[in-house]
């Protein structure tokens, strides 16, 4: 799992400016980003609280370095998760009990799998490695299928598509509003790559210019990744402009053949 994943997930006090020189220290000394947190050189340049969440998180998890070479890594996950009141702090983002219940479920299910599978004589590695591969659809199947696919970015890697429409381009979506706070923006950029480089041919991207959110209607941002696209290689089409415009005779006389075709 990349660490800057979960580097201030729950949030820790580690923000985005941290992230981003922990990065750049990695890049310019050509270690990891563990080796990099345990780095006096790195942790000198931090403000005193950017530092003590740093040396805080390198603690917590130390902690629990000698449980998983003990060989009691679904122990060791499971207390981890508590300590780190991880259930407590996703649950805050449910919206139904029903969401909150399969989350919880989700969540009991890995720490249950990987205690099985370790048991079995896996490894942590190869757990992860059969997840990944459990996680992703058949590409033979969804490819062979007529008709529309709908899948997300994540399951959508590995896979082509001759059209492909990307919907909910809007800022605190894509990127979502958490990875602002959890500085994990550069993972959302590369999720939103992968969903644009599934398109063989068209690909559209939408978003919203207003949503209902709990009953009421919300104005909503583009993406501020939108604006990092080539123009050159964009069309832009105006939602309202598009359902005013007068069809020509070639789209009435389409519509009206492919009604007849339906009939016959």
């Amino acid at each position: 799992m990349p660490l800057l994943r979960i580097l201030n997930t729950p949030p820790r006090g580690i923000g985005s400016n941290t992230a981003m020189l922990l990065l750049e220290h990695c890049r310019e000394q050509a270690v990891s980003g563990w080796e990099a947190m345990k780095d006096a050189s790195f942790t000198s340049q931090l403000s005193g609280k950017g530092s003590g969440s740093i040396r805080n998180f390198v603690e917590l998890l130390e902690t629990f370095s000698p449980q998983i070479t003990a060989g009691r890594t679904g122990e060791a996950l499971s207390e981890f998760l508590k300590e780190i009141d991880y259930t407590a702090w996703l649950m805050r983002s449910c919206r139904t009990d029903e969401e909150r219940e399969q989350r919880g479920e989700a969540v009991a299910e890995v720490c249950s799998a990987l205690g099985d599978a370790l048991r079995k004589g896996r490894t942590i590695q190869q757990f992860l490695d059969d997840a990944a591969l459990d996680a992703e659809p058949e590409e033979e199947e969804l490819e062979k299928k007529s008709g529309v696919t709908l899948i997300t970015l994540h399951a959508s890697k590995g896979l082509e598509f001759p059209v492909v429409f990307l919907v909910g381009l809007e800022e605190g979506v894509l990127p979502h509003w958490r990875s602002k706070e959890e500085g994990t923006q550069d993972e959302e950029r590369r999720l939103l790559y992968v969903g644009i480089t599934r398109a063989r041919q068209n690909l559209y991207l939408s978003y919203c210019s207003l949503r209902i959110k709990y009953g009421d209607q919300v104005r909503c941002d583009p993406s501020s990744f939108l604006a990092e696209l080539d123009a050159d290689w964009i069309l832009e089409r105006d939602y309202t402009e598009e359902m005013n415009a007068l069809a020509d005779d070639d789209d009435v006389s389409d519509f009206f053949g492919n009604m007849r075709a339906l009939l016959d």
